[in-house]
């Protein structure tokens, strides 16, 4: 073995030994490989105070901060309707539409998908459900991952993401703690925790970060080498599959 080789295997042994990032424990709902319909889901639960959750208007207020529309603290909010997948006059679907007797607010959900929705006609939707109640005052918002670019909202929608919801959340939570019920209380941090997630990565070390930094074009050179190695082993097993005459879906040695 040449002296070059001798120093990549002392390399490749002392990488093991470098640290790596916390394993982070999966969520329930990272378990279950939730999906935005899942969430959103959630979300119309927590959000309806006339469910067996105990945690009252903690979400729908919660909801209402976030665009500093939310009531006094001795002004509680009873949601009268939160509706799934509401119909827009073009036969769209807004994700939830929530009634209480002061706000119509119109959601829509975005975690992985862009925002492609034709708000304007989310705008009408929440409109005519206005005119039916005159007292009431109409709010929409696109609720999502990452910050929305201020084009991309039309029809009055605003934006608001994970991470203020969550925010608001848990500035407010010690007054609903104690009359939550308690398997309530974990499903809700749980959907918390795991939208949180979804903008959050645990810190490399820094020692590794300039180590990488220092070397980084001799690394990205060894992978180019892993990548073409990797290539090679597909090639050779892509023969024996055609000398055995095995279908191309066989895997059992292959």
């Amino acid at each position: 073995m040449n002296a070059e080789f001798s120093a990549l295997e002392k390399l490749a042994h002392a990488g093991l030994r470098l640290p790596t990032a916390p394993a982070r424990l999966p969520t329930l709902l990272e378990i279950l490989e939730y999906s935005e319909n899942a969430c959103t889901r959630l979300l119309a639960f927590f959000i309806d105070t006339t469910q067996p959750h105990q945690l009252h208007d903690l979400l729908v207020r919660a909801l209402l901060a976030t665009v500093g529309k939310e009531p006094p603290s001795n002004t509680p909010i009873t949601t009268l309707e939160v509706r799934r997948e509401a119909r827009t006059p073009k036969d769209n679907r807004l994700d939830l539409l929530i009634r209480t007797d002061r706000y119509i607010i119109g959601v829509e959900h975005k975690i992985g998908a862009p925002l492609y929705n034709d708000l304007t006609d989310y705008a009408t939707l929440l409109s005519n459900e206005a005119a039916k109640h005159p007292s009431v005052e109409v709010m929409a918002l696109v609720l999502s991952v990452w910050p929305v670019a201020t084009h991309a909202l039309k029809g009055g929608f605003q934006n608001v993401t994970h991470h203020q919801l969550r925010e608001q959340v848990q500035r407010l939570w010690g007054t609903y703690a104690l009359t939550a019920h308690p398997s309530y209380q974990l499903y809700l941090t749980d959907l918390l925790s795991t939208l949180h997630r979804l903008t959050t990565r645990p810190p490399m070390d820094q020692q590794t970060v300039d180590f990488l930094s220092r070397n980084e074009t001799g690394l990205r050179h060894i992978l180019a080498l892993v990548r073409q190695a990797d290539d090679d082993i597909r090639h050779r097993l892509e023969k024996v599959r055609t000398d055995i005459s095995a279908p191309a879906d066989f895997k059992q040695w292959i």
